[in-house]
C-alpha cells in the first residue's frame, strides 16, 4: 500500500470516531486544513519554525483532495477558509490580548484544536 493510501486509511479510520454522526469527512478536513494553513502563516509571521507545521498542512490537504466529496467543491473551500480565519483570529488574540487571560483562553483553545487535527495525521 503506497504512504498516501496508508495516511488515508489511517485517518480515516481515526476520524470515523472522532466526526460527528453524518458528519461528511471533508467537512473534518477542510476545517482541519484550514486550521493548520492559520498555524503554519502565523509561524512564518511570528518568526517560528514552520516546516513541521507545513508539512502537516500540506497531508491534511492531501488526504481532503483524496476524498469523494459528497459537498459541493465551493462549500468545502469556504469551510477551510472559515476555518483559517476562526483559527487566525485565536493565533492572534493568543498572542497579542492585552489581558494575559484571554490570551491564555485563546492559546489553549488553539492547541486543542490543532492537537485534535494533528490526532489525524499520522507522519
Amino acid at each position: 500500500m503506497s504512504r498516501m493510501k496508508s495516511l488515508v486509511v489511517i485517518a480515516l479510520l481515526t476520524t470515523a470516531g472522532t466526526a460527528q454522526a453524518g458528519e461528511p469527512l471533508e467537512r473534518t478536513f477542510a476545517h482541519c486544513a484550514g486550521r493548520m494553513s492559520a498555524d503554519m502563516e502565523h509561524r512564518w509571521l511570528m518568526g517560528e519554525p514552520a516546516e513541521e507545521a507545513e508539512a502537516r498542512r500540506n497531508a491534511m490537504v492531501a488526504l481532503l483532495f483524496s476524498l469523494d466529496w459528497s459537498l459541493p467543491p465551493e462549500r468545502v473551500l469556504d469551510m477551510r477558509i472559515a476555518a483559517k480565519f476562526a483559527h487566525a483570529s485565536l493565533l492572534q488574540r493568543a498572542a497579542f490580548a492585552p489581558d494575559p487571560e484571554e490570551a491564555a483562553r485563546a492559546a489553549r483553545r488553539a492547541e486543542v484544536e490543532l492537537a485534535h487535527c494533528a490526532g489525524l495525521v499520522l507522519m
